[in-house]
């Protein structure tokens, strides 16, 4: 993958081995939770796959496959948001956490991989959850749907550094975050 792609859709190119690997998402969580707990990561980024790999297979509707794969990543996701949570109350840190997909779900076609790629059926609006932790600043409600363009300015809002001139804004979070600084540096 490469920040140049110009596709919204770019975590199609996987370098981090077989989707269908049931164990890989565990793998991955697991690996992340060594390195915030270690304190060497400042800024992790994980890619759970099985859940997009259901939809695929199974749709949105499903009772079954699709739904099982988002239990199994809440797990994950739980066991990381644990691990930031002791990081900030050994470390007094501050954290953004962002919660998204590599696409929407809108008038998909499922059960064909790579159909979301179809310029017909492009959906631009994508889920977003964002957490923050170690601040008391404000989260806001979302007030339009979110778009891929609108991660990074988010991110940079959060971290104080102005995002110039791009073709997104600033979603969920409310002024005066951070609260306090993100980590001293020595």
């Amino acid at each position: 993958m490469y920040w140049t792609d110009t596709s919204s859709c770019n975590l199609d190119r996987r370098f981090s081995g077989d989707i269908e690997d049931d164990e890989r998402d565990g793998r991955l969580a697991a690996w992340l939770v060594r390195e915030i707990r270690a304190g060497s990561a400042d800024l992790v980024m994980g890619v759970f796959d099985q859940v997009d790999a259901a939809g695929h297979r199974y749709g949105f509707e499903d009772d079954g496959g699709y739904r099982d794969a988002i239990r199994r990543a809440d797990v994950l996701v739980g066991g990381l948001l644990d691990a930031i949570g002791e990081r900030v109350e050994s470390g007094d840190e501050t954290w953004l956490v962002v919660l998204t997909s590599d696409h929407g779900g809108h008038d998909v076609v499922f059960g064909l991989w790579g159909a979301h790629d179809d310029e017909r059926i492009r959906d631009e609006a994508i889920p977003f959850v964002v957490a923050t932790y170690g601040t008391d600043g404000l989260l806001q409600p979302l007030t339009s749907p979110v778009r891929h363009m609108d991660v990074h300015p988010t991110v940079l809002a959060f971290l104080g550094v102005a995002a110039g001139d791009v073709d997104g804004r600033v979603q969920g979070l409310g002024r005066g975050v951070p609260a306090k600084p993100l980590r001293e540096t020595p």
